[in-house]
């Protein structure tokens, strides 16, 4: 029994294991799992909520279970799934990490210039022309540096930057890469 499973019968909610799966796709068990998740009317219980999309409960089982329904395969499909909002997320992580690499490296107060040349290496790619002219307008409300480390670290003062942003580089990094090479391996990432 996983811990989800444990934790689920502790509050008293019925938890259908992959034994009780008859097929891929199981209509009862999604509709047992979302009327047990309500605890409340206007409450859900979370657990449960997410137990509705175990297929899709890390990236690669998504990526496969797309993959093998034939949800990917037309690149001009406009259909709306996992992999693909997933992609444009990870693509986004890929902006993030830049600018916070160059917020952290520079001693300029004007990030403008960072934020602009990190979405040009990265989301600019794939953003149309007044897109991009948008977003190069947008970045003239970023604040300053030492504003920007105030609201990500609160009070700590600026000789601690290095440290959290080091540590915060070292794990965005370790995520891009994992989901990268997921991508990489199924030949997914030119996905529109």
């Amino acid at each position: 029994m996983s811990y989800l499973a444990l934790l689920m019968s502790l509050e008293g909610i019925s938890y259908l294991s992959n034994d009780e799966k008859t097929s891929p796709f199981n209509i009862d068990r999604l509709t047992a799992l979302f009327r047990q998740c309500r605890e409340v009317e206007e409450s859900i219980h979370l657990s449960t909520y997410l137990l509705a999309y175990e297929e899709l409960n890390n990236v690669k089982t998504m990526l496969d279970y797309e993959k093998g329904l034939g949800m990917l395969e037309d690149p001009n499909s406009c259909a709306n799934n996992g992999s693909r909002t997933l992609l444009r997320l990870h693509r986004a992580l890929l902006f993030v990490v830049r600018f916070i690499e160059s917020v952290r490296q520079s001693t300029s107060d004007n990030i403008i210039p960072l934020a602009k040349a990190a979405y040009d290496c990265t989301l600019a790619n794939y953003h149309s022309w007044i897109i991009r002219r948008a977003v190069h307008l947008a970045l003239y409300t970023l604040p300053t540096r030492r504003e920007l480390l105030r609201h990500l670290l609160g009070n700590e003062d600026a000789n601690n930057a290095e440290q959290y942003l080091d540590a915060l580089m070292l794990e965005c990094n370790t995520v891009y890469d994992a989901v990268e090479k997921l991508y990489s391996e199924r030949k997914l990432l030119q996905l529109p």
